[in-house]
């Protein structure tokens, strides 16, 4: 139990790093940034995430699910190692040529900023993924925080000797990452475990086997998420994205906390001697765990979901609070299907993953082309829950796992009104009133998670 405890630590501090930063740093960029460019940017770190996948074919995953395995020798750790990066050189040296062939049909000002940042953000996927493989927690952790204090440093030194304009914002982001990925290279014996002999045609092979159905499956979540912004682009304009990209980090709480979960227990679910037939009913018990704490998150964010952007965001924003309880919720629903997710990362079912994707992300674009020109950004916020709450009814049936539905209508109900009292309420008294009902149901639902996790740690 401890050992889970400090992964969890060690998953959060690196998360910190790589990925809350950025969200911290959204609200506060908006003092600076106009819309057009706060929308900019989201675009552009919200294309990091679908480019990466396709620059690399997800090789990082592979290599990560590799260096996993038990009883490794240090031949086939380095031959893992050695063939996956050539990969990604091999990826980025075709992105470097596609960036300028269009440069020649398209005027890109920060064609430069860009390609650094991408090639940065590649290299930082990868050599995370690299120490979560070795198991060396610690240094992830290290990594992610170095990359935080760096970032914010640099944004520091903008302030005061500089401007903060987006090209000056996107080398900062590009700058921190490269030293981080210096010290995870020093950190792994980068000049020990890379080597051009260990470069391995059938080790490659093996490895695009496994990533290779990975990819469209995260082209599925680009259909939701990336996918999302573009089609407000188109439909409704630059601005929007802006307002837009405000709620979707705020909501992202909800995804950074979940992402801390979800790596630890893809962790545990894949390397322990788990067969997930056998072990149902304790399976059941967490599913039901995690999503009474999702849940009980999404209700307690919702509750001061207002106050939360008003204080935290100039006037121009403030409007983004309306779709913040239902990227919340959407939110939520994704992180059961990521904790479905390991389940079939365990059996190698990566095609499985794909399909069940491709479904919630059609379904989300069609109902949010479908409504957008009658609802706005509700349509977007709306499409985006129904595309993953498909996805989770998908994966749900695959595998005989017990959810409590009756204690989810429960919370769900309890979400509904929370949320109507902060959207139709302007009292001060009722809004105090429902953010303690919801902080009091928030740790009475997570006290069966209080006492497994510490009281039973503290009898070991």
């Amino acid at each position: 139990m401890k050992r889970t405890i400090n992964k969890l630590f060690y998953y959060a501090v690196g998360t910190f790093g790589s990925k809350v930063i950025y969200f911290l740093l959204v609200p506060f960029y908006s003092f600076f940034l106009s819309k057009s460019e706060l929308g900019i940017y989201d675009l552009i770190l919200a294309s990091l995430t679908i480019i990466t996948p396709i620059i690399t074919v997800q090789i990082s995953e592979a290599v990560y699910r590799e260096l996993l395995d038990a009883n490794r020798p240090t031949q086939k750790s380095s031959q893992v190692f050695s063939s996956g990066l050539s990969l990604v050189f091999i990826g980025l040296l075709l992105f470097v040529t596609a960036a300028f062939i269009i440069k020649q049909f398209f005027d890109y000002t920060i064609l430069f900023e860009l390609i650094l940042i991408q090639s940065s953000f590649t290299f930082y996927i990868f050599f995370q993924q690299t120490l979560r493989g070795l198991l060396l927690n610690k240094e992830y952790a290290l990594m992610g925080t170095t990359n935080a204090f760096l970032l914010v440093l640099f944004t520091i030194v903008l302030i005061y000797f500089s401007t903060i304009e987006l090209s000056n914002v996107i080398l900062a982001i590009a700058c921190a990452q490269i030293i981080s990925i210096t010290y995870a290279a020093y950190k792994i014996n980068f000049f020990k475990l890379f080597d051009f002999n260990n470069i391995s045609k059938e080790k490659v092979y093996q490895l695009l086997n496994y990533s290779f159905p990975l990819l469209p499956n995260t082209l599925s979540w680009w259909l939701i998420d990336l996918g999302s912004r573009y089609i407000i682009l188109f439909f409704i304009g630059l601005e929007e994205n802006g307002l837009y990209a405000v709620a979707a980090r705020y909501a992202g709480i909800i995804a950074l906390v979940n992402s801390i979960f979800i790596l630890s227990w893809q962790d545990y679910v894949i390397n322990s001697k788990l067969k997930i037939s056998s072990n149902k009913k304790k399976l059941s018990l967490n599913l039901n765990l995690f999503v009474a704490f999702q849940i009980g998150l999404v209700i307690l964010l919702t509750s001061f979901s207002k106050e939360l952007i008003f204080y935290t965001t100039p006037v121009a924003f403030h409007d983004a609070a309306n779709y913040l309880p239902v990227l919340l919720i959407s939110s939520a629903f994704a992180s059961f299907c990521g904790f479905y997710g390991a389940f079939y990362l365990k059996e190698k079912r990566t095609r499985k993953i794909f399909t069940t994707t491709f479904i919630g992300s059609i379904i989300n674009i069609i109902f949010c082309i479908a409504l957008i020109n009658y609802f706005s950004l509700y349509a977007v916020a709306a499409a985006s829950f129904l595309g993953f709450f498909v996805t989770f009814l998908i994966r749900y049936r695959d595998f005989d796992i017990t959810l409590n539905f009756n204690k989810l209508m429960l919370l769900i109900f309890i979400y509904i009104a929370v949320f109507y009292i902060t959207n139709s309420y302007e009292s001060t008294n009722l809004r105090l009133i429902s953010i303690a009902v919801a902080l009091i149901s928030f740790i009475l639902i997570n006290i069966n998670i209080y006492q497994k996790l510490f009281i039973k740690n503290e009898n070991c």
